[in-house]
């Protein structure tokens, strides 16, 4: 949907919250004011010039101050409210809700995300990743009911886990560039199995973080992305005692990593 759909939309119910209102159906007044509202801040959200965002703004509280008024005026129950777009009789006008858009906007940055990660363009990966996050939590503010907002959390926190996971390799090829940088004329570049295992072991620390939080899913995937940079570690490592403790490091965490799963289905 485009912003200009949004104030359309916006337009229309702040037409009906007039009528409402002069009409003396506050409840219905105060319902489409709030509508409104949402869609007034969608449209704020996708604005890209500042006059712009700023009017957007001002309406916006111009409006939710007359919502207001006629909320404390004649004692609205808000939780007997219809959801937004939709009329006080339970039906609904055919809105497309500014959840539904913005979620809409989530998954498609969330694709991006997955594709450029599985093409290993993993600047653009974390960068979508972000984007689709600050989507799900604006898209969440208008879950009106728990299950929704369960949802849109879990896609958060799976997301979340493999941006903190690519972040953490692009910042470690980033500090391995400029110490080799740095160290160019004292001496060889730090060994991969050194990178990867220093990568390994704060994914490792931020995967016990989210354990320890319960946020099981995040921590699940952080594991699992942990594992894979031991592996590389292992791989590269030629000194065996090294390698012992590489895989007893891989064994442990990987064992968690399959406690997880079970609260997680």
């Amino acid at each position: 949907m485009e912003q200009a759909t949004f104030l359309d939309n916006a337009l229309e119910l702040l037409s009906h919250a007039s009528n409402a209102e002069d009409n003396h159906d506050y409840t219905e007044a105060y319902a489409q004011y709030m509508a409104a509202l949402d869609y007034l801040m969608a449209a704020q959200q996708y604005e890209k010039d500042e006059k712009s965002r700023a009017f957007l703004k001002e309406k916006a509280d111009e409006y939710l101050n007359r919502a207001e008024a006629i909320r404390q005026q004649v004692h609205v129950d808000v939780h007997r409210l219809p959801d937004m777009a939709a009329d006080v009789d339970g039906t609904n006008k055919g809105h497309t809700t500014a959840q539904s858009v913005i979620l809409d906007e989530a998954f498609k940055c969330a694709k991006r995300a997955i594709d450029a990660d599985a093409s290993h363009n993993y600047t653009e990966a974390y960068k979508q990743y972000m984007k689709s996050m600050d989507h799900f939590m604006f898209a969440q503010r208008y879950g009106h009911d728990e299950q929704s907002r369960s949802l849109i959390r879990s896609e958060v926190a799976e997301y979340l886990s493999r941006a903190e996971i690519i972040k953490k390799h692009l910042d470690s090829l980033n500090e391995s560039r400029a110490a080799d940088n740095a160290n160019l004329s004292k001496g060889p570049p730090r060994p991969p199995e050194v990178v990867f295992l220093h990568t390994a072991i704060e994914i490792t620390q931020l995967a016990i973080q989210q354990d320890v939080k319960k946020y099981y899913r995040s921590a699940y995937e952080l594991y699992n992305g942990a594992f894979d940079y031991f592996m590389l570690a292992h791989k590269y490592e030629k000194n065996e005692q090294t390698r012992t403790t590489i895989r007893a490091s891989m064994e442990e965490y990987l064992t968690r990593a399959e406690a997880l799963k079970k609260f997680i289905r």
